[in-house]
């Protein structure tokens, strides 16, 4: 019943244990219904308090609101659900793009070890990596891989690519 109590299926702290990324999830296979629309309205909601929280704070501590959206039930209600989301969030992926997280954490400063991203060029085509590139990668300091040998390199399939980290 607290106005100011929020669920979020992920919180990412930093090393000081202070709260830096809010993920939430929303995810629908059929007409997401009222509760759709009610979950995307607190989002709003979410979003107003956290930039009224960051703007009492150090710019290095911001917190930071990601959404997982996915799944064809927002293509019923687009303008109700996922449309007022999007421009709500930090940034968000869906499970074919869960490489675009540790891009995010590393733009925020929060990692730096991503050396690149390795994409699957059967599901994503040239204009869709371009965008990639200079939406997400280049602001983070992330090179594009596909196609380079990365053996030597610790890596992890995150949806529809491969994310290459430095060698620890």
């Amino acid at each position: 019943s607290n106005e100011n109590c929020h669920s979020f299926d992920l919180i990412i702290n930093d090393n000081d244990s202070r709260i830096r990324v809010l993920i939430q999830s929303l995810i629908h296979s059929s007409d997401p219904g009222q509760y759709g629309v009610n979950k995307s309205d607190e989002t709003i909601d979410i979003q107003k308090r956290i930039r009224a929280y960051n703007n009492k704070l150090n710019p290095n501590h911001q917190v930071y609101l990601l959404g997982s959206v996915d799944g064809v039930g927002f293509s019923e209600n687009p303008n109700g659900t996922i449309v007022k989301m999007l421009d709500a969030f930090d940034d968000f992926f869906q499970m074919h793009t869960l490489f675009k997280i540790p891009i995010f954490l590393q733009k925020i400063g929060m990692i730096n070890n991503v050396k690149g991203i390795v994409f699957d060029t059967e599901y994503f085509d040239d204009n869709a990596i371009e965008h990639f590139l200079h939406t997400y990668m280049i602001p983070a300091n992330v090179e594009n891989l596909t196609g380079q040998d990365i053996k030597k390199y610790h890596t992890i399939q995150a949806g529809k690519a491969i994310v290459v980290f430095e060698n620890a």
